[in-house]
């Protein structure tokens, strides 16, 4: 069931969304902070290799071979963006509303992800 939480970092909140999200619903809240940008990420970052080898542990396969990095030239502009590597920090929204992950990095989402979608 999707689910919308007004005052999501609230008394009330901090109690319902997690029970919510526990139950498998899909939440979404609103918070009172200061109007801005605010980066909704892992609280560990992960090189390209990292993520791509979390994943295909979860899926309990073999990692793929990434294309060598001479080749991205060759690829023009969306090579360029699929091989940046951006620092992005989560760090204003765990101030400004209490935020944290459901899973620190990519390794676990994905082991979750995988679970969640594994036939039964």
């Amino acid at each position: 069931m999707r689910v919308f939480v007004a005052g999501a970092t609230g008394v009330i909140g901090r109690r319902v969304v997690p029970l919510l999200v526990q139950e498998k619903h899909a939440v979404t809240g609103v918070a009172r902070a200061a109007s801005g940008i605010y980066n909704a990420v892992d609280d560990e970052p992960l090189s390209h290799r990292h993520y791509v080898d979390a994943l295909a542990a979860a899926l309990g396969v073999r990692p793929p071979r990434l294309p060598p990095t001479w080749l991205t030239p060759l690829l023009g502009s969306l090579g360029e963006i699929l091989s940046r590597s951006l620092r992005i920090s989560n760090r204003k929204l765990r101030e400004e509303c209490g935020w944290t992950p459901q899973y620190p990095s990519a390794r676990e989402g994905w082991r979750a992800v995988v679970a969640a979608y594994a036939p039964r």
